[in-house]
């Protein structure tokens, strides 16, 4: 029987997005392509599937479902440290 390896833990890939409270108020001036400012305290998922590139260097995916579209970005200093690794 041929065994096949695999370069990633099938456990890892399905883990479940973090969830997380913004530590600070997110504004529309501060990032553009929000609807409306987001207060402290709002829950965010992390977003896990492809954002083409979308998502700057100081900036994180989420959505506001666990991996469910649309997702946006916020600033990496407005979530808990841990969307940050």
């Amino acid at each position: 029987m041929l065994r096949q390896s695999f370069p990633f833990s099938i456990v890892e890939e399905v883990r479940m997005p973090l969830k997380g409270q913004l530590t600070r108020v997110v504004t529309k001036a501060e990032c553009s392509w929000l609807k409306k400012d987001l207060p402290k305290g709002k829950v965010v998922y992390e977003y896990g599937k492809a954002t083409y590139g979308c998502v700057g260097p100081n900036g994180v995916a989420v959505s506001d479902k666990p991996n469910k579209e649309p997702f946006y970005q916020l600033p990496k200093d407005a979530l808990p440290a841990e969307f940050s690794r």
